[in-house]
């Protein structure tokens, strides 16, 4: 019985020592190529804004137009979705 007890607690120890809350990064912290420009046969197809933090803000392109909102945690909480209707 002791030794289902040592067991059992060696098992719990172990699990509430490995699980860590990992801390947030801050998009810019580190340092990532960002995209600004698609050419498609040397013609540009879609444009791409970031903002100060490096997070996407704004995505144009020969269809549509998308516009991103985020948060002060760096999360995205709405897209704003255009396109030709003339295209569908």
């Amino acid at each position: 019985m002791l030794i289902k007890i040592i067991s059992l607690c060696l098992v719990f120890i172990t699990v509430f020592i490995s699980c860590k809350k990992d801390t947030e990064a801050i998009p810019g912290d580190t340092y990532i190529p960002l995209i600004r420009k698609v050419n498609v046969t040397a013609q540009p197809y879609s444009e791409y804004v970031y903002n100060n933090a490096n997070l996407l803000t704004e995505e144009k392109s020969k269809f549509n137009f998308m516009n991103y909102h985020y948060d002060e945690k760096y999360q995205l909480v709405s897209v704003d979705y255009y396109s030709d209707k003339d295209l569908l």
